[in-house]
């Protein structure tokens, strides 16, 4: 739901990870998401660092490029 999204927005935020930001998704068939977003990073050393990060909170990352 939107609190949760909001928290886990702000405990990212506090882990220093750069550009956090939440959206609310509705999907084909009018399921509602939120998504908690990072990025995007200026190199990949960066990028690893966050997937570490993540990993160690217990967040599995989901790694998507913007062309």
């Amino acid at each position: 739901n939107s609190k949760d999204a909001e928290q886990l927005r702000a405990k990212l935020i506090l882990e220093g990870l750069p550009n956090v930001h939440s959206r609310r998704v509705t999907n084909s068939n009018g399921s509602i998401w939120y998504q908690v977003r990072t990025g995007p990073f200026d190199n990949r050393s960066q990028l690893n660092k966050a997937q570490d990060r993540l990993v160690r909170l217990n967040i599995q990352p989901l790694l998507r490029q913007i062309d």
